[in-house]
Parts: structure tokens; sequence; C-alpha cells
């Protein structure tokens, strides 16, 4: 997720300011469900939106990430027609500017043209979204690789348990 409005973005706005409503959420109010179809998106004006998914962990938050100003939400699954794939949750006030996919439909039929430079504008900021979970993913994959050293320590922990084991209560 980028957070900073670039000059392509803010003509994206442009674009999509007649067809937008403001929108405020108080803190811990879902903007968006894991699993709920979309029939909207969201760009955060103010505040920061923590994207999160269940776990099976308890005690364990599933924060994916968190995003703020500048940050656009959910427009891939209403581009694509299906469910959001995590929840969108307000961590704060936050304050957004929600297109619905009426809105939407509206713009595209009032407007082709427009309606293509929004979709390509919506599609790159879907590949920068796509480059940025990648590198996160790496980045966790990385960290979960084993360490050697304490692999090594819990072999030699385990070997020394081992001895233990056969000794008799007296020794």
């Amino acid at each position: 997720q980028t957070s900073v409005l670039d000059a392509f973005q803010v003509e994206l706005l442009s674009a999509l300011q007649p067809y937008m409503e403001e929108v405020s959420y108080p803190g811990d109010e879902i903007l968006f469900e894991r699993g709920k179809r979309a029939d909207s998106f969201f760009i955060v004006d103010e505040g920061v939106v923590r994207l999160e998914v269940p776990t099976p962990e308890p005690d364990t938050e599933g924060v994916l990430d968190h995003v703020g100003p500048g940050s656009f939400l959910g427009h891939e699954s209403m581009l694509a027609g299906s469910v959001h794939g995590v929840s969108a949750v307000a961590d704060g006030e936050v304050r957004t500017r929600r297109v619905d996919s009426v809105g939407w439909r509206r713009m595209l039929d009032e407007d082709p043209q427009q309606g293509v430079m929004v979709l390509r504008a919506l599609a790159r900021q879907t590949a920068i979204n796509l480059q940025a979970a990648r590198g996160k993913l790496a980045e966790q994959i990385e960290s979960d690789s084993p360490d050697p050293e304490v692999e090594d320590m819990v072999a030699r922990a385990t070997a020394a348990q081992r001895e233990f084991e056969s000794w008799d209560e007296e020794r």
C-alpha cells in the first residue's frame, strides 16, 4: 500500500471527486470485512487503517499492515467483483472518501474516456500494492528461515537430554 499522493493520484482523485462521498469512522470500526462482497473502495484522507485477517492462535493479532493518508483500499476487490481478502479496521479516528459501485458505474457511463484513465490509475495502484506485498512476504519468509546457531544449540540440548534420560535417580 502506498501512502503518498503523487501527481497521478491527484489527477485520479480529481476525476473521482463527483462520485465520492466523505465517510468518517471511529476507532475499531470496520470499513470492510474479509469474505464480504466488495461494493466500494476507499481513499484514506486522515488516520490509520489496519488490514487484518483472522488467526487461529489465541491472543494473536492477524494484522498484515497499517495504511494511512493517500492509501487506496478495496479497489482490487471491487473491480474484480469479488470478496475482500482482508478486513479493514479504523485504528483510531479515520476520514475516508468512498466510491461505491453505483458511483463507479455512473462515472463509466457519463465519461468512458475518463473511466479508462481511472482504470489505468487503479491498475497502477494495484501493481504498486502487489510489489509492496511481495517485498513484505519475502522479508517474512527470510525471517522464518532457521538460524544455524539456534539449530545447533537445540540439537546439542536434545542430545544432552537423551543422555540425562538414561541416568538413574541417584546419579
